[in-house]
């Protein structure tokens, strides 16, 4: 029997992109629709501007988002 409190880490997975390697009228590489109304310009690991950075529940930085100019 464990000693002490239980601990359960759970995890989500949010498909930000999708890439086919093949396309045909079924399946189409691209950003998910339900995250962006419009395809961002880019999507970088970097710190970029305050306004465009992702952040997870406790603050530690995920990535970026470069909006369409």
């Amino acid at each position: 029997m464990p000693v002490g409190p239980e601990v359960l880490d759970v995890f989500s997975l949010v498909n930000i992109y999708r890439l086919y390697h093949s396309s045909n009228s079924y399946l189409h590489s691209g950003y998910n629709p339900d995250l962006f109304a419009l395809d961002p310009q880019k999507i970088t690991d970097k710190r970029e501007a305050a306004y465009q950075a992702i952040y997870d529940n406790s603050s530690a930085f995920l990535f970026s988002v470069e909006p369409r100019k």
